[in-house]
């Protein structure tokens, strides 16, 4: 099928990012920023360059998973810090 990413190449794709984010977010979410991307992408790209676009488009959106979950995690921190300290940081 013309544009179509076998399932080979997304695998292969997870497995990379995988490596690099497994140890703080799950397959299931990498398996689902990857198949995203594809569908993202399909038909703005070569089906040559689409397995390494699409992962640096997941990889890319993966980073921002974790920066927004950092930035709530320090926010949670400063507001129970404030709110045990009344306010006073």
């Amino acid at each position: 099928m013309p544009g179509h990413l076998s399932d080979d190449s997304v695998r292969r794709v997870v497995d990379l990012l995988e490596r690099q984010f497994g140890a703080t977010v799950d397959r299931t979410v990498v398996t689902s920023h990857v198949v995203t991307a594809v569908r993202d992408l399909r038909g703005s790209i070569s089906l040559e360059a689409l397995p390494e676009m699409a992962c640096r488009l997941a990889g890319h959106r993966l980073a921002e998973l974790l920066s927004a979950r950092q930035d709530d995690s320090a926010g949670r921190v400063l507001a129970t810090s404030a709110s045990r300290t009344g306010g006073r940081g």
